[in-house]
């Protein structure tokens, strides 16, 4: 798949070019045309250099994109791969609530998501798969006890780079505004039924929230570079994919707008104001490290995919110029993660190198570790919606499958299992 090819050259040419002691020449990817050289098998374990002395991978990679039974695991709340399970309990009346307004995305219609045949299970309660945290993650457990209906989720990335606050992505509300469109985009929307065009207004605005909160993410990620003593370079192109997110969250907002009901009259929203509070810094260069590898080299990495994706199903060609654009952006940033933990892997000792190999591992096998963008309900017109830059979700489950098998685990055998960067 081009994109997979060209997204894993883009990261991996500018990790390993100019590197004293790593082999410059790169081929291709696992599974493609040709192989990058020196790259071990993916299906190996990671660590195999005998001064890190550490099985990492096991020799069968499990499914991360297959979805949860709703019957629930064996046990609850289930052991996470990354961090602990945070469960909730609600009655009926609130799940179905919570299904239809998940936390961390932001709808704006009336009557929220809603709930598709066989959503409800015969105890009323919604399955596992539509029961969503702040992080657009599904339910990893479920349990009926004392006639609640309990959900377990496991920690995993969220869609795009969020403020992270308390654990709790943070985002802002959109409110009506004109100041935050960006005037460069500008199409006109014909030919859509109004359930499809709702629905894009809701994805894209929701998408625009996500890029402003991200440009939060990137203001907090550059003073954490300057208290660990990042070099120059690092502390730059933090700044700069703040700047990048700026122009991002108005381009989403300008879309978002020309879905209105009415094809004479764009509807202008904005965001309105961040809470900040109780914001911290990372505490550790194993954490800040860890949040690099989850919401950078996991998340912007399969984020520059789906974008890349998406311009390339996009059929209005200003969007899709934009969308474009956006995919390059976005593949920067991905590349500016794989730096930033490559720098700490420079620096750190054998016990921080353990530490980034088992997070790479820890959160490569946790079935949410992978962010997922807003999703058609059964009622959008599937066509209009991947022609207006929307996915769908076997599109979804596809590029994961492709970012993990083919970019994200070839990345981690080139980049941190070289002798020469030992």
């Amino acid at each position: 798949m081009k994109n997979v090819y060209e997204l894993y050259l883009t990261i991996v040419s500018g990790l390993l070019l100019g590197l004293p002691g790593c082999a410059t020449s790169v081929g291709g990817i696992a599974g493609g045309d040709a192989t990058v050289n020196d790259t071990q098998d993916v299906s190996r374990d990671i660590s195999s250099s005998p001064d890190t002395a550490v099985n990492m991978l096991p020799d069968t990679i499990p499914d991360i994109v297959s979805d949860v039974s709703d019957s629930g695991p064996q046990t609850f709340p289930p052991a996470c791969n990354f961090g602990q399970p945070v469960v909730q309990c609600f009655t009926q009346e609130t799940a179905i609530r919570q299904a239809m307004y998940p936390p961390g995305e932001i709808l704006v219609s009336d009557g929220g998501r809603p709930i598709p045949d066989g959503g409800i299970m015969g105890n009323g309660c919604v399955v596992p798969s539509l029961m969503q945290d702040g992080c657009c993650n599904s339910a990893s457990g479920f349990v009926f006890q004392n006639s609640q209906c309990c959900y377990a989720w496991c920690a995993g990335a969220c869609c795009g780079r969020p403020l992270i606050v308390e654990g709790e992505p943070r985002y802002s509300a959109a409110i009506p505004r004109s100041d935050w469109i960006w005037d460069g985009v500008g199409h006109t929307v014909y030919g859509i039924d109004e359930t499809t065009k709702q629905a894009l207004f809701e994805a894209w605005t929701n998408d625009a929230l996500l890029e402003h909160a991200s440009i939060a993410a990137f203001s907090k990620l550059s003073l954490e570079l300057l208290k660990f003593g990042a070099p120059p370079n690092l502390v730059r192109e933090a700044h700069q994919a703040a700047m990048d997110e700026i122009r991002h969250a108005q381009v989403c907002f300008q879309i978002a707008g020309t879905y209105t009901k009415s094809e004479l009259v764009s509807r202008q929203i904005g965001p309105g104001s961040l809470d900040i509070s109780k914001v911290v810094l990372s505490d550790s260069l194993s954490d800040l490290v860890e949040n690099a590898i989850r919401e950078g080299c996991i998340g912007e990495t399969v984020s520059a995919l789906y974008l890349r994706e998406q311009a390339k199903q996009c059929a209005e060609l200003s969007m899709k110029k934009h969308l474009e654009t956006i995919a390059e952006d976005e593949s920067r940033h991905a590349l500016f993660s794989w730096k930033l933990v490559l720098w700490i892997w420079k620096i750190g000792n054998e016990d921080l190198r353990k530490h980034i190999l088992k997070t790479f591992l820890n959160v490569l096998n946790s079935q949410h570790a992978f962010p997922k963008p807003w999703l058609p309900t059964k009622n959008v017109n599937t066509t209009s919606w991947k022609e207006n830059g929307r996915l769908g979700s076997t599109d979804v489950s596809t590029l994961i499958a492709l970012a993990r098998e083919q970019i994200i685990l070839p990345l981690v055998n080139q980049v941190f299992q070289r002798k020469g960067h030992q």
